[in-house]
């Protein structure tokens, strides 16, 4: 049994390669469900950012699934506060250590950032630079969980290209894409 291929109508709610999301992957899979007996579930979105330098934003120096985020930002509080203040529809902004923006979709909407590399004041992210005079983005995508009633078996062209061998899976496998990989979450085969 094949899988159609993704496409970005299967997830109206992110703003950047809708295709490759884990809402479309989900998709995708559950239109074969009748099929396969294969569940597939869009899990959540986390992109975590280590803050290297704080400093203000303005304009398009940083946006979160194409809505600016601005402030004065001095520390990881201001950092989520003006997220979280930026209203960005399904994404949560946290934070657990002073260095740290955790950024989450808990409907596995892709989190995409760009930045125009305007910020003037240096602000920077380990791997992301909004003051760096360069335009970049980066795009995450969620976790998807298969699960059946009964054991499955995965098979394609190179199931190694996404981390996977061909055979029976025995109820859960997960998929992340934004690795471009799969992995067995449980009952991985011992050689």
């Amino acid at each position: 049994m094949s899988i159609r291929a993704t496409q970005a109508a299967d997830d109206p709610l992110s703003t950047v390669d809708a295709a490759a999301s884990a809402r479309a992957v989900a998709a995708a899979i559950n239109a074969a469900t009748p099929s396969t007996g294969v569940q597939a579930t869009a899990g959540s979105t986390t992109r975590a950012l280590t803050v290297l330098n704080f400093g203000a934003l303005a304009g398009n120096a940083l946006t979160v699934n194409g809505v600016p985020v601005t402030g004065t930002i001095t520390d990881a509080a201001s950092l989520v506060a003006a997220v979280n203040t930026a209203q960005i529809p399904g994404v949560f902004a946290s934070s657990s250590a002073a260095d740290n923006l955790t950024l989450t979709a808990a409907d596995g909407r892709n989190i995409a950032l760009a930045t125009d590399g305007s910020a003037a004041s240096g602000i920077n992210f380990l791997g992301f630079n909004p003051s760096g005079g360069v335009a970049a983005s980066a795009t995450t995508t969620g976790v998807v969980t298969l699960s059946s009633a009964n054991a499955f078996t995965l098979t394609g062209l190179n199931p190694g290209n996404a981390g996977l061998r061909s055979g029976p899976v025995n109820l859960t496998a997960r998929f992340r894409g934004d690795n471009h990989s799969i992995t067995q979450a449980i009952g991985r085969r011992k050689r």
